[in-house]
């Protein structure tokens, strides 16, 4: 994983507190924009959260933490750890997760930050 200068999203909010709705998705548009593109047959994030998005020195929010998805078989992807508050029920049920649970994630996410 790269190196990145910057606080947690997560830190940020508790020092600075909510962001404006505009500015937020202008600044996840990166994170929004690399769910859109997923390639098809690429494992989803599954983790993310308030703190695997830095907030770079330099303004920008730039996902992080891809090490937690893992294959279990026949394409399934299961996550290794479960935040709660983000984590998308199938996370809890052992159900298929897919792009969808990075979805619910990420609109957990943009709620917390509001």
């Amino acid at each position: 994983m790269e190196f990145l200068e910057g606080v947690t999203l997560k830190d940020y909010l508790a020092s600075y507190g909510v962001m404006d709705p505009k500015t937020l998705l202008t600044l996840l548009e990166p994170v929004l924009t690399y769910q859109l593109i997923l390639p098809e047959g690429c494992d989803p994030h599954v983790d993310i959260s308030p703190d695997n998005i830095m907030y770079l020195t330099d303004g920008r929010l730039k996902l992080m933490d891809f090490g937690c998805a893992r294959e279990v078989g026949g394409g399934h992807t299961m996550t290794v750890m479960l935040k709660p508050g983000f984590a998308p029920v199938e996370q809890y049920t052992g159900h298929e997760q897919g792009p969808w649970s990075d979805v619910y994630a990420l609109c957990a996410t943009i709620y917390y930050c509001l």
